[in-house]
């Protein structure tokens, strides 16, 4: 294999997690005959808290071609920073940057990283796979959708990509075998897409429409992780028990690949539709614990945000899991438009009268993409422009509010979260 085409892909992980994007890009690339005889690749799949860019740097064994780095909104300023530096030591290899957070706005990306080759948006398994032939040939990018690049002063951001579908048509990352699998934090993904819409949130990615890997794929890709002795996985998928046809097919599903032999741990559930006979499918389905809401509890926050809740029915949803042993951690949102430092208090009170395992606190990061970023002008959203873009004040939280409500969130979970 040549060096000149030598690429590598990096992502900055939640310590202990491995990059489910980074496996598909791996996957996609070795599924292509024209890559695979092209095109070596090699994952940098790291701790986002465990290296700084000169100890990621030494990773880079060979000189590379084409750097991909995968952008989140806790890895962004590090991605930076790596950026820069891979531009100074190998100012000619090509260096793009795909991920949630430089999808939406990828004229701010090159303002920031103006020497770029390109920014892919969206979903990135074709559009990577296209884009890489594309700079062995020396061809236009113009061509190539789902990009935004540089040509002179301007950027240029192309046609988007067409959805991907059927999603079978991404190679599984397990069957490739280019994810290191471990025991408590392996995930893999059911769906694409959101059919919820809260306005802080980045998860649909824009998607219209909801889309599913085949029950057969899921099946494969879940024996295929129980095979290889891992005893505790999850999913990444914004609601598992998104409606109850689907959850009855999932839970055959898992119960045909062997789930049996282990244990789902935090998959994300809504829990005003839980009730005793969907409590039944996820003990079938082995859920060890699940998260869920309520992020805020004041009709006009949830009015803001765009978030259905219904008290009572939480309550009895979280309930209901209790009972049958199933282990419940709540989300709360500090910063929220429409909230205050009283409101949020009235949210924790209601979410410690329900006693679940674990209360987690985060601050509103308003995220590039959303509803609240689009919007910041209606609430008077002031927040950090670098990433994680936490929210420094908005009409009805001060800033002085929402820095007492931290102090409290910190204090009481390490007084509540014992585990």
């Amino acid at each position: 294999m040549s060096e000149e085409n030598y690429c590598y892909l990096v992502a900055l992980n939640i310590h202990g997690y491995n990059s489910l994007a980074l496996g598909y890009l791996q996957a996609s690339i070795k599924a292509d005959q024209q890559l695979k005889s092209n095109i070596e690749i090699e994952a940098i799949d790291l701790c986002v808290d465990c290296y700084d860019v000169h100890q990621i740097i030494q990773f880079f064994r060979r000189k590379p071609f084409l750097i991909g780095l995968s952008c989140y909104v806790w890895n962004f300023n590090k991605m930076q920073h790596l950026a820069r530096l891979i531009n100074s030591l190998w100012p000619e290899a090509k260096i793009v940057l795909g991920g949630p957070e430089v999808t939406p706005h990828p004229e701010l990306v090159f303002q920031k990283l103006p020497f770029l080759a390109a920014v892919v948006s969206g979903e990135g398994e074709e559009t990577f796979v296209e884009l890489i032939k594309t700079f062995l040939k020396k061809e236009p990018l113009r061509k190539v959708r789902g990009i935004a690049f540089k040509n002179g002063e301007s950027v240029v951001v192309n046609e988007p990509r067409s959805l991907i579908e059927p999603l079978d048509k991404i190679p599984s990352p397990f069957e490739a075998g280019v994810l290191e699998l471990k025991d408590g934090s392996t995930y893999l993904e059911t769906y694409r897409g959101c059919t919820f819409k809260c306005a802080y949130c980045f998860e649909g990615k824009n998607y219209s429409r909801v889309r599913h890997f085949s029950l057969e794929r899921i099946k494969r890709d879940v024996k295929l992780i129980l095979d290889k002795g891992i005893k505790n996985f999850s999913f990444v998928d914004p609601v598992f028990n998104l409606n109850r046809e689907h959850l009855k097919k999932m839970v055959r599903v898992l119960k045909e690949a062997g789930i049996n032999k282990a244990s789902l741990h935090t998959i994300e559930v809504v829990a005003e539709n839980i009730d005793g006979d969907i409590v039944s499918l996820l003990k079938d389905a082995s859920v060890e614990s699940v998260e869920t809401g309520p992020q805020a509890v004041h009709p006009h926050t949830l009015k803001n945000i765009n978030r259905c809740f219904n008290k009572e029915r939480f309550r009895k949803g979280v309930l209901t899991l209790k009972k049958a042993g199933i282990k419940v951690l709540c989300d709360l949102i500090i910063g929220l438009p429409g909230d205050n430092f009283y409101r949020f208090l009235a949210s924790t009170a209601f979410v410690l009268s329900l006693a679940p395992h674990r209360i987690i606190f985060s601050t509103l990061h308003v995220l590039p993409g959303t509803p609240l970023f689009e919007n910041k002008e209606d609430y008077k959203l002031i927040f950090d422009p670098e990433a994680p873009h936490y929210i420094w004040q908005n009409a009805s939280f001060s800033y002085r509010e929402i820095r007492l409500a931290e102090i409290l969130a910190k204090s009481l979970g390490k007084e509540y979260n014992l585990d």
